[in-house]
C-alpha cells in the first residue's frame, strides 16, 4: 500500500520523504487531487529469487512455436515474468 502525498509537499519534505523510501515506504504522488506518479524505493526488486528456471525459460521458447528465430516480445514477456515485472 503506497501514503499518498500531494505534489506541493514534496517541495518542503523531500529529505524526509527520501529517507521513508530508502527504508521501503512507497508513495502516490497527487496533483490537483489526481494520481500523477509514484515514489518507490530504488531496491524495490533487489533480493527477490526468481522462481522460474532454466528449464522454464526454455519450455516457454519452445511452446512459442519459435521456428528458427525467437521475437523480441516473447524475450521481453519472459524476462519481465523473471524479475516479476508488469509488461505494459
Amino acid at each position: 500500500m503506497s501514503t499518498v502525498i500531494a505534489m506541493q509537499n514534496i517541495r518542503t519534505s523531500l529529505a524526509s520523504i527520501a529517507r521513508r523510501a530508502e527504508a521501503g515506504e512507497q508513495f502516490l504522488v497527487v496533483r490537483n487531487s489526481r494520481p500523477s506518479f509514484y515514489i518507490l524505493p530504488a531496491n524495490v526488486n533487489e533480493g527477490k529469487k526468481s522462481n522460474i528456471s532454466l528449464n522454464d525459460i526454455t519450455g516457454k521458447i519452445d511452446k512459442s512455436k519459435a521456428s528458427k528465430s525467437i521475437s523480441r516480445n516473447l524475450v521481453d514477456e519472459i524476462i519481465h515474468e523473471i524479475h516479476g515485472e508488469t509488461v505494459l
